[in-house]
């Protein structure tokens, strides 16, 4: 997550260069460890400049009900409205009805689904961290980890160098089953995704074949 520094900054650049800045924050509600989500929004310097995206997809586990929403000043949203009618259709009325009953209704089921995601987070943290050449972060939101995997980089397996993401989630695939994403997807070669939105007993035997393959692996 961005620091609050790190935000008032951002939040400098946009009023100091007449920009408008779009926030994607789907992942608003899945927070850890006692942290507060801070929308830039709340900085009344560029209020006015800010487009919040988000949706029901995440938080609510919607996601087959296809429902984002965008949040900004009235002028920029009816004009988003002119070109949005004429360029795709609109969801339909039983998920826009749903996604009203997940916003407005009692938020009990966030909580319990959030402290979910974060007993999975610390024990796939736990997982990680005994891996060797696997640097994991605690994540501090969303369901993700994105450890930096590049000590094992230029280590073999049957002749086939792992040279960067692509090669390892590659290799775990095809060697163990198991689907991650590579950093360069994210912009960073050094990283892999890890999702943890599934249950524990999948996320033990995802790691327990991530752990095998790695083994498998040659100096």
């Amino acid at each position: 997550m961005y620091g609050e520094e790190s935000l008032a900054g951002l939040a400098d650049l946009v009023a100091n260069e007449d920009l408008y800045l779009i926030a994607d924050e789907i992942y608003a509600k899945i927070v850890y460890d006692g942290k507060r989500f801070k929308s830039l929004a709340e900085f009344e310097a560029i209020r006015d400049r800010v487009l919040i995206i988000s949706g029901v997809s995440k938080a609510y586990a919607m996601t087959g009900w296809r429902i984002g929403y965008a949040l900004g000043p009235k002028s920029l949203v009816a004009e988003m409205g002119k070109i949005q009618s004429h360029t795709t259709s609109n969801p339909t009325s039983i998920s826009q009805w749903a996604a009203i009953a997940a916003l407005s209704g009692p938020q009990d089921c966030v909580e319990q689904m959030r402290e979910k995601f974060r007993e999975r987070r610390d024990r796939i943290y736990e997982r990680l961290s005994g891996m060797p050449g696997v640097q994991p972060l605690r994540s501090q939101g969303a369901f993700y980890f994105f450890p930096d995997v590049s000590r094992l980089f230029g280590k073999r397996f049957g002749g086939q160098e792992i040279r960067n993401s692509v090669d390892l989630c590659q290799f775990l695939l095809d060697e163990q089953k198991v689907a991650i994403v590579p950093g360069s997807a994210f912009g960073s070669e050094q990283h892999v995704r890890i999702s943890f939105a599934t249950s524990l007993a999948v996320l033990e035997e995802a790691m327990d074949r991530i752990e095998a393959g790695l083994q498998k692996l040659d100096s």
